[in-house]
């Protein structure tokens, strides 16, 4: 409803506050934390979390579903707090497990870990890098995190199966080869919360934009 935070910003803001009030990543706390106020659009894949934590006392380490959904990712950015001052290799479990406590899948995990790695390389950047950066930045830690993993396309004009890093790997680079405009781009691949469509849509705004946060935000909104 018109007024009201998204499930979004709300997980994004709970995991900063428990991240602030921890020092780090507590799983257990994070997951506790979800349950407390209720979730506005909510999503599938949360809901379940909250079945199996919340009504069946499951403990986090056994409440996070199997999906390949966006609900990690877009909370995934605060895991870098905690450690700007001290820098440390924890970071990328703390990014791991903040995911895992709702979304326990391999392409999840991976796009959580290697999207604060690209987060973290930003921050030492003094001006917006090459397009191909991004996708070259995001593969190179996908693909190791990943694996051989073997997901489907929603999208019956783009038939796939395979890992979702060597999508992206392709799709990405053949959208900036042909210099698509980002409503082209993502229409070609949708943009729904599946992470085969969402993982492309970011990376791909920010290739093209990632030198201009304002049009970057217009065109998430607007061309997704």
């Amino acid at each position: 409803p018109v007024g009201l935070p998204s499930d979004d910003s709300q997980l994004a803001f709970w995991t900063l506050e428990q991240l602030l009030e921890d020092g780090g990543v507590v799983p257990d706390h994070l997951a506790r934390k979800f349950t407390e106020q209720q979730i506005f659009g909510i999503g599938s894949t949360v809901k379940a979390f909250l079945r199996s934590y919340k009504d069946q006392g499951l403990p986090w380490e056994q409440s996070g579903q199997p999906s390949a959904g966006n609900g990690a990712l877009m909370r995934i950015a605060p895991v870098l707090i905690p450690h700007l001052r001290q820098p440390s290799a924890e970071l990328w479990a703390d990014a791991a497990l903040a995911g895992m406590v709702t979304h326990n899948d391999r392409a999840s995990n991976a796009c959580c870990v290697a999207f604060v790695h690209i987060l973290w390389e930003c921050l030492r950047l003094k001006q917006a890098p090459e397009p191909t950066w991004w996708v070259n930045t995001f593969v190179s830690r996908a693909r190791e995190l990943e694996g051989d993993t073997s997901y489907s396309s929603r999208n019956q004009a783009l038939p796939y199966e395979g890992p979702l890093w060597q999508l992206v790997d392709r799709e990405v680079r053949q959208a900036l080869q042909q210099n698509r405009s980002t409503l082209e781009a993502c229409e070609r691949w949708h943009s729904g919360a599946y992470l085969l469509e969402t993982m492309p849509c970011v990376l791909y705004i920010l290739a093209r934009y990632g030198d201009n946060p304002d049009e970057s935000i217009v065109r998430a909104v607007n061309d997704t």
